[in-house]
């Protein structure tokens, strides 16, 4: 089992220990969870089958943990500064 850090998302998981991100589809539905699920640090993991051992060797090796899942504060772009004339400002 592979344990989630935080800010993974399957395909983190899915590259570092398989090689490959060809599994991805194959390990969420071992795991029962989809490819975009976000995932909880702590979150139990089936292990991949290696695929590719010099990429796996490349990240153990270099103490390598993806994660690139991170979430991004989705901005609300809205006032005046964010209006353009005859679209969402109309001037009469």
């Amino acid at each position: 089992m592979i344990t989630s850090i935080q800010d993974q998302w399957l395909g983190d998981i899915v590259i570092r220990e398989s090689g490959s991100i060809e599994a991805l589809v194959e390990v969420a539905i071992e795991n029962e969870i989809s490819v975009t699920d976000k995932m909880i640090p702590g979150l139990q993991v089936l292990q991949p089958i290696q695929a590719n051992r010099h990429i796996v060797n490349y990240y153990n090796t270099n103490n390598i943990y993806p994660a690139t899942a991170a979430d991004l504060e989705v901005k609300s772009f809205r006032g005046i500064g964010y209006m353009a004339v005859g679209v969402n400002f109309i001037v009469s």
